[in-house]
């Protein structure tokens, strides 16, 4: 697993439309985990799972820019160093 950090913007599909959670996370390969195989996935129902875990609890944005400047804010708020910066994840999958 991935020590790596950033603040990670999530995006999932409500509707015919998209919502976001921001949050500053550590491992983010986590989200990719099947804890069945033990590997890595790319299957949205297997990401999601793990997403609903990682982001839970975050304010809901539906528009994407203010979901941006709530990332902004998070960086602005970190002291330390943040390696990946600001990184849009998409899951297609509803939270």
């Amino acid at each position: 697993m991935s020590a790596d950090n950033g603040v990670y913007i999530l995006e999932t599909p409500k509707g015919n439309d998209a919502e976001f959670r921001v949050k500053m996370l550590f491992a983010i390969d986590n989200y990719l985990y099947n804890k069945e195989t033990g590997n890595l996935s790319q299957n949205p129902k297997v990401q999601i799972v793990n997403a609903r875990k990682m982001w839970a609890g975050c304010t809901v944005f539906d528009d994407y820019d203010e979901a941006l400047k709530e990332a902004y804010s998070q960086v602005k708020e970190w002291d330390d160093f943040l390696e990946y910066g600001v990184c849009l994840i998409s899951i297609d999958a509803e939270f």
